[in-house]
């Protein structure tokens, strides 16, 4: 067991996973852990010095500051501004190809390198720089690795459809040539693009691991079939998705709701 790791993305879902493991089997050997808290681990193994995570306190004083300093309005949205520099980053492509979501190409770099120059003076590092060092000293720290690969043995990763380009490359480095991953997720719940989630990275594991064993999970025991042939109806027009034909376990009548309100507080309360 002390050779599992079981990766997913939030801490709520790890120590759920956790608690329903020891349930089960009385064990509590498996490693549960978000993508985040692995990396830190492997950080802190391969590094002397100590780290310094920004809080997202500290990161709005700090883009308050970048505004100013780049002539930007300090109305503009501070949450909108990380969250695209959270995809740049998690994309792990170059600037120059990368188009922000919320605010201007232009404005965005002339903050982002402001906001990367700002950080490091101050000694300071993000939850994505966790994902990009821990990269960096996998790809370049052999003995590292190898101690990881070695504890690690057999890998698990839930919501796989979430997944961004570097978490993946982390995991494939900790795979190693033994391969030994397990990956579940549904392509067509990939609703995290804003924040640098990549559905491709799911749909290329058959590629990227040809003798794989692919198991569909393709019964439905939440709803009844006209949910099920409704969402059927609206997701296959998707056209990049793994083609999949979900049936209902459960009988009987159902029916999709439609609201659609103008005001947000009316939509929370219905």
């Amino acid at each position: 067991a002390e050779q599992i790791l079981m990766v997913t993305f939030t801490d709520a879902a790890a120590t759920e996973m956790k608690e329903r493991f020891a349930r089960q089997y009385n064990k509590t050997g498996v490693t549960f852990s978000t993508i985040h808290s692995l990396c830190l681990k492997v950080i802190m193994d391969g590094i002397s010095s100590p780290l310094r995570i920004i809080t997202q306190q500290e990161q709005y004083a700090l883009l308050r500051d970048i505004l100013i300093e780049v002539r930007l309005p300090a109305t503009v949205n501070r949450k909108d501004i990380l969250t695209d520099i959270s995809a740049f980053k998690n994309s792990g492509g170059i600037l120059a190809s990368f188009i922000p979501t919320f605010i201007d190409e232009d404005a965005f770099k002339k903050i982002y390198f402001a906001y990367e120059a700002e950080k490091e003076k101050r000694m300071f590092v993000d939850f994505d720089d966790l994902l990009l060092i821990c990269k960096k000293l996998l790809s370049e720290n052999s003995k590292l690795l190898e101690k990881y690969q070695s504890r690690y043995r057999y890998i698990m990763v839930d919501e796989y459809q979430d997944t961004n380009n570097v978490q993946k490359d982390i995991i494939y480095l900790l795979a190693g040539s033994d391969g030994n991953l397990c990956v579940v997720g549904d392509d067509d719940q990939s609703i995290y693009g804003f924040h640098g989630a990549n559905p491709r990275v799911m749909l290329d594991f058959e590629k990227d691991y040809s003798a794989c064993k692919k198991i569909e999970m393709s019964i439905n025991y939440r709803s009844r079939p006209e949910i099920i042939n409704a969402a059927k109806d609206l997701i296959e027009n998707n056209k990049e998705r793994f083609p999949k034909d979900i049936q209902p376990f459960r009988d009987g009548h159902g029916s999709v709701i439609y609201n659609s309100s103008d005001v947000r507080a009316d939509e929370i309360n219905f």
